[in-house]
């Protein structure tokens, strides 16, 4: 594109920082079309600068997300009378905050997963930025900073927020609990510091090629699902042809105890050099 040019320190800041919020559904395209052939283009801050802060500056904005940590908040921001279906959806989505609010906080906090590039995520590090991370569900005509129209996970600044389209949400939720549980912790993956980095570096050259976005999303998968083997609880399949998961599963981990050394024989064992007499 003509109009390409290099991210300035404040963008790179939107991309690598910010607050999670998920504000909809990921949405469906026409049914002459396979959505899931469409990539789940999460963006990571707001092209125009925008602060998600409450208008009070650094300090709001480190309140806010202090205050925020006690709770993972599901919003909807849509004015119109919600259809059935889309109503069942937000409620889909608030059952599902809840089970993968168990399931990351049941991660044991020294544990972490080595993904297919060698880089290592930790729980710790995933069970932090949930603790901060609300949705937004936003209807399915809103102007998504990361021009997806589906949805995005946005840093924040360590102040995560994830919005999502309604249409987004009905449409996972066709695919019962696997397709919440799959887009809950594949929104939460992005903010793995692993992912920061990667978009960070796949963006560098002022490019994100198709391979890149493949690339990138994988590794959000391959997060997600290594929450979902560890909580026990069920995630897509397939998520997305040309995306999906890396050939080998990323499973999380804890470090082994070392064994303990072998204790010094008794002097009176027989095995010391004044060993007792038989």
């Amino acid at each position: 594109m003509s109009n390409m040019r290099e991210l300035s320190p404040q963008e790179w800041e939107l991309v690598s920082g910010g607050t999670i919020s998920v504000t909809g559904p990921r949405r469906y395209f026409d049914d002459d079309f396979d959505w899931r052939r469409f990539a789940f283009d999460e963006g990571n801050g707001d092209d125009n600068g925008e602060d998600y802060g409450n208008g009070q500056g650094n300090d709001g904005l480190i309140d806010e997300a202090a205050v925020d940590a006690a709770s993972v908040n599901v919003e909807v921001k849509i004015t119109r009378p919600l259809t059935p279906a889309e109503q069942q959806a937000v409620n889909n989505l608030r059952d599902t905050v809840a089970r993968v609010d168990a399931a990351i906080k049941g991660l044991p906090h020294n544990a972490s997963v080595t993904l297919s590039d060698g880089s290592v995520v930790t729980a710790k590090e995933l069970k932090e930025a949930w603790s901060k991370t609300d949705f937004e569900v936003v209807d399915n005509n809103y102007p998504f900073p990361n021009r997806s129209g589906v949805s995005e996970a946005d840093w924040n600044s360590g102040n995560p927020e994830v919005r999502a389209a309604i249409s987004t949400l009905v449409n996972y939720g066709a695919f019962g609990d696997a397709g919440m549980n799959f887009f809950v912790l594949h929104e939460i993956a992005h903010f793995a510091a692993a992912q920061r980095e990667n978009l960070i570096l796949v963006y560098g050259d002022g490019l994100y090629t198709k391979e890149e976005r493949f690339g990138h999303e994988r590794e959000a998968n391959d997060i997600a699902r290594a929450m979902a083997i560890a909580a026990g609880i069920p995630i897509l399949i397939d998520p997305l042809p040309g995306d999906g998961y890396s050939p080998v599963t990323p499973k999380f981990s804890t470090p082994t105890s070392p064994a303990p050394a072998p204790s010094a024989p008794s002097p009176n064992d027989g095995g010391g050099w004044r060993g007792s007499k038989r």
